[in-house]
């Protein structure tokens, strides 16, 4: 974050993203190859999350709010330490090829509300739906 606190700036210092209040939109590519992240938080209020928006990053977890209306093709392509992923309650719908090539990928928590899954969002990767249903896509 800039000294004015109205930018978000690459810094390599920086583990945890913390996508604040009132911002509304994760441009595409706006986190593409950070390679230090860890973890990103993204604050409730937050409506879409951009095309290739972490790309290449070496985030590990991320929690996604309810208020995401829309997700972005290939989100988090190749993001190959994630390990971890909470989508709240209230996400209606994934981006195509969202998790693919995420090859750590353990944990995937899918809202009740959500409505499909689409082409390739999880591929050649093992997820557990809820405990209930097995599944590779």
């Amino acid at each position: 974050m800039s000294a004015d606190k109205k930018t978000l700036q690459k810094r390599k210092d920086v583990k945890i993203i913390h996508i604040p209040l009132g911002v509304e939109r994760i441009k595409d590519k706006a986190f593409e190859s950070l390679n230090h992240i860890k973890e990103v938080i993204v604050s409730e209020g937050v409506k879409e999350i951009g095309a290739w928006a972490f790309i290449f990053s070496s985030v590990e977890k991320i929690v996604i709010p309810s208020t995401v209306e829309k997700i972005g093709k290939n989100a988090f392509y190749f993001c190959e330490n994630l390990k971890e992923v909470v989508i709240k309650d209230g996400v209606k719908n994934l981006g195509v090829g969202m998790f693919s090539s995420c090859d750590l990928l353990e944990n995937v928590s899918l809202p009740s509300t959500l409505t499909s899954i689409p082409d390739s969002c999880f591929l050649l990767i093992k997820v557990d739906l809820k405990g209930k249903l097995e599944a590779y896509f």
